[in-house]
């Protein structure tokens, strides 16, 4: 079958698209500043505090949500909820010092 056909799969229909890719944008773009800064205060908190840096991790890159880091680093959900904030504001404050 050649690209740019049809396929027909009972009640499915798809079509198939070629894509050139010598057209399309894949360069990567620069670095980002702000979020090799993100990353240089992540790196600075998991040194300093690692079961903030932690929590930060597992909630906003792992998806979990507050009950589930909870019980994987088996802290209280408000032991939870008060690391997320005080790493928060460690972060905010990290990243203003790194960015001047």
């Amino acid at each position: 079958m050649e690209l740019g056909a049809s396929l027909e799969l009972g009640v499915w229909n798809l079509e198939l698209v070629a894509w050139d890719l010598d057209e399309c944008d894949l360069v990567a773009p620069q670095a980002d500043d702000e979020l090799l800064a993100v990353h240089e205060a992540l790196d600075k908190l998991a040194k300093e505090y690692p079961v903030q840096a932690e929590a930060v991790k597992l909630r906003y890159f792992g998806g979990r949500t507050n009950e589930e880091v909870a019980q994987i680093l088996d802290l209280s959900l408000t032991n939870v909820k008060n690391s997320r904030a005080f790493a928060r504001a460690w972060l905010l404050q990290e990243i203003k010092t790194i960015r001047t």
